[in-house]
C-alpha cells in the first residue's frame, strides 16, 4: 500500500520514534512517502536526519518551477472558503489569512497525492498540520488520520473540523482517548490507541554497574522547555547535596531555556554536580543511559503525554522518576516499574531520589522491572503493525 507520512519541521532532535516507526512499516511491505509542512529549524544530531531530510518532501519550499502548481493549489484554497464548514473555522478563532495560507498547502498536499497514487496520508500532529490534511482530503486527497500526542488545548483551535475529516484519530495515551471522546463525542469513529514505542535494544541493557550508596548519577533527557521541569531536578540536587549525598546530574538536550537553567546552576553553586551535555543522537543517548542510577523527567502543565525518553529508560533498564502528567501513571506502577510523584512536588521528588540514592537493590529491581514492562508494552513494531491496521480497515 502507498501511504504518506506527514510530521512537521520533519526530522526535529525528537523525531526518532518516527523514523522507526517508518521503516517498521516500510519493512511490512509497505511504501511510505514523507511530507513535512517546512523544513527543520533546529540542527538535529541523528544518525538518520540527512537519509530522512533527503527523503522528506517539504510542501513549503518555494521553487520557480512549482510556480503553476502552487497557482493551482490557491485556485483549490479559494474555492475551500466557500463550504460552511472551513467559514464556521472563522467563529473558532482563526484567520481569513491562516485558513487561506494552510487550505493552499493542503490543497498542493492533494496534487501530489493523487500524482503519486498514494491511498491515505497519517499525520503526527494535530495542529496546523491537521488543517492540512483535512483540506488536503478536501481538495480530492486520500483519505488521511491523525496521531494526538498531548492534551487537545496544545492543538489550537478547530478540532471538531480537523478529526471530523479524518479516517481515525489515534491517541498515544487512554488519557488522551478518553479526553477526545469527552470534548468531541460525536465524531464519527471512535479514537484508537496507538501508543508510541521503543526498539528492543541489546545494547541498551543495563551494565550491572550501580553507584555505591550515598552516591547517584541521575540524567534528564529532554528539549530545555520551562515545561519540562528541570528546575525542580536542579532544586533536589542541591537539597541532595546538602544531605551528603554524592550526586551528579547530567541534563542532555538543548532549547530556548537554556539560559535559565544555566543560572540557576549557577546561582546554587551546583556547576560540579549539574551538567549541562547538549543534545545527543538518539543512538547515543541510548547507549549513555545504561551509565545512570535513576533517570528523572519533572515535566509540568499540559503537553506531554508517553514520553518515549521515559520508554527508552525504562528499556535500558535504568529505574525512571516522574512528575505524574499525561500518561506516565499508565506507563508506570509507583514503586514497582518507576516512580511517580505530583507536578512540582520537590519534597516528593528528593525522598525519592534520596531512597535510591541510600538503596542500590531497589535501583536494580525497579529497574529490570521497568525494562521487562518496557519491552512488553512499548515496542515501535507494535504500534506500526496498529497504525497500519487502522489504516486498512
Amino acid at each position: 500500500m502507498k501511504i504518506g507520512y506527514l510530521v512537521p519541521e520533519f526530522p526535529g532532535q525528537t523525531h526518532g520514534f518516527f523514523w522507526r516507526e517508518i521503516l517498521h512499516v516500510e519493512a511490512a511491505g509497505d511504501d511510505v512517502t514523507i511530507f513535512s509542512t517546512r523544513r527543520p529549524s533546529d540542527h538535529t544530531t541523528h544518525e538518520f536526519s540527512e537519509i530522512a531530510k533527503a527523503r522528506t518532501l517539504y510542501l513549503t519550499d518555494l521553487r520557480f518551477r512549482d510556480a503553476m502548481s502552487w497557482l493551482g493549489a490557491a485556485i483549490a484554497a479559494l474555492a475551500l472558503l466557500a463550504r460552511d464548514d472551513v467559514r464556521s473555522l472563522r467563529r473558532h478563532g482563526e484567520s481569513w489569512f491562516k485558513i487561506f495560507g494552510l487550505g493552499v498547502v493542503g490543497a498542493r498536499l492533494a496534487a501530489i497525492c493523487r500524482r503519486e497514487n498514494l491511498k491515505h496520508i497519517h499525520g503526527h500532529s494535530c495542529a496546523d498540520a491537521g488543517y492540512v490534511l483535512a483540506f488536503s482530503k478536501l481538495s480530492g486527497g486520500p483519505p488521511f488520520s491523525l496521531s494526538l500526542h498531548g492534551d487537545l488545548a496544545v492543538y489550537g483551535h478547530g478540532h471538531h473540523f480537523k478529526f471530523g475529516h479524518a479516517k481515525f484519530v489515534a491517541c498515544v495515551t487512554d488519557a488522551l482517548r478518553k479526553q477526545v471522546q469527552t470534548h468531541l463525542p460525536d465524531i464519527a469513529h471512535a479514537p484508537q490507541l496507538i501508543r508510541m514505542g521503543i526498539e528492543r535494544n541489546p545494547a541498551a541493557k543495563k551494565r550491572g554497574y550501580w553507584s555505591p550508596p550515598r552516591t547517584l548519577r541521575i540524567v534528564t533527557v529532554a528539549r530545555l522547555n520551562h515545561m519540562k521541569g528541570h528546575q525542580h531536578a536542579i532544586a533536589a540536587v542541591a537539597a541532595l547535596k546538602q544531605r551528603g549525598v554524592q550526586i551528579r546530574y547530567d541534563i542532555i538536550g538543548e532549547g530556548d531555556y537554556h539560559s535559565e537553567i544555566a543560572a540557576q546552576i549557577k546561582s546554587l553553586g551546583l556547576q560540579p554536580e549539574v551538567n549541562l551535555v547538549g543534545p545527543l543522537a538518539n543512538d547515543q543517548i541510548v547507549e549513555q543511559l545504561s551509565l545512570y542510577d535513576a533517570f528523572v523527567l519533572p515535566s509540568v502543565g499540559l503537553g506531554e503525554a508517553a514520553p518515549v525518553a521515559v520508554m527508552e529508560a525504562m528499556g535500558a533498564g535504568v529505574p525512571v522518576v516522574c512528575s505524574i502528567i499525561g500518561g506516565t501513571p499508565e506507563m508506570i506502577e509507583h514503586g514497582q516499574t518507576g516512580f511517580l510523584f505530583p507536578q512540582c512536588d520537590e519534597a516528593a521528588l528528593i525522598e525519592i531520589l534520596a531512597h535510591l540514592a541510600d538503596d542500590p537493590d531497589a535501583r536494580k529491581r525497579v529497574g529490570s522491572a521497568g525494562q521487562n514492562h518496557a519491552h512488553s508494552s512499548f515496542l515501535t513494531s507494535v504500534s506500526a503493525t496498529k497504525l497500519m491496521h487502522c489504516i486498512r480497515q
